[in-house]
């Protein structure tokens, strides 16, 4: 987008959403300038040229946070970093499910709480759940880990033998 294309977009949005605009003006703004600094930095590694059987992403995790209580679970031996290929969701989504991963994304079960998963969900994969569209939770004002887990585990158990 130009940023002609921006400040006309900008107005628009500020006419028709008020507040709501400005936020979402202040959003796109930051995420431009990411996009545009993004060949400033280190490439990321797409995470199918990684050895997994199961992979949890947690968007937007801090690894700090888990290293702190890391000796208090057993399943968090050595949490470490990845550098994302993408410093958006629905950027990451793009440059992660590629055609050059096709055989890989059909042995690949997906199970999703995010926003951004329109971008993929045409993909070959073995299974695809987007809990965005039910699984929101009014109380809490979040899609619930449990809830994210349970199916996530269930969707594990169905395909194990295909895996």
């Amino acid at each position: 987008m130009s940023l002609q294309d921006f400040v006309k977009t900008s107005k628009e949005w500020l006419d028709e959403e008020g507040n709501l605009g400005t936020r979402y003006i202040l959003n796109q703004a930051y995420i431009g300038v990411l996009r545009r600094m993004a060949p400033l930095f280190e490439e990321g590694t797409n995470i199918f040229k990684r050895d997994w059987d199961l992979l949890i992403v947690l968007d937007a995790c801090r690894v700090d946070e888990m290293e702190e209580v890391a000796d208090e679970y057993s399943f968090l031996n050595n949490p470490g970093t990845h550098r994302s290929t993408a410093s958006t969701s629905g950027e990451w989504m793009r440059t992660t499910f590629t055609s050059e991963y096709t055989d890989e994304i059909r042995d690949c079960v997906y199970v999703t709480a995010n926003p951004h998963s329109e971008e993929v969900e045409s993909e070959p994969f073995l299974d695809f759940e987007d809990i965005y569209n039910y699984g929101w939770e009014s109380e809490s004002g979040t899609f619930p880990a449990k809830t994210v887990t349970d199916i996530a585990i269930e969707k594990g158990r169905e395909h194990a033998a295909s895996l």
